[in-house]
């Protein structure tokens, strides 16, 4: 797992973490929810994780590290129903319009 992910807030660039965001939100998630942005703070340490194999549950316990008043159960929670009440019609139009993108290229 990502070490000494407590002493650094910064785990990617402004930029990465914008696009990353964008993306989440090209897919349906709703930005406002927690959630949506521990998501986003999830995949900025698979990024930046030099482990081959990623288990969700040391994502969440090592979150639960820095997220005073969550759990590692509560932080999945939070991001299952980020995910599970997505707009799912945008979702799906985002995924038509990259596939059209990959054929077209």
């Amino acid at each position: 797992m990502v070490k000494n992910y407590n002493k650094t807030n910064n785990l990617i660039s402004s930029k990465a973490t914008i696009l990353i965001y964008n993306i989440l939100r090209d897919l349906g998630l709703i930005p406002t929810l927690k959630g949506t942005k521990l998501l986003n703070k999830a995949i900025q340490i698979v990024i930046k994780s030099n482990d081959e194999f990623i288990i969700f549950e040391d994502i969440y316990k090592e979150m639960a590290l820095n997220y005073m008043g969550f759990n590692s159960v509560q932080i999945r929670n939070v991001i299952k129903y980020a995910i599970d009440t997505r707009n799912e019609q945008k979702s799906i139009e985002a995924l038509v319009q990259e596939q059209n993108i990959a054929l077209k290229n």
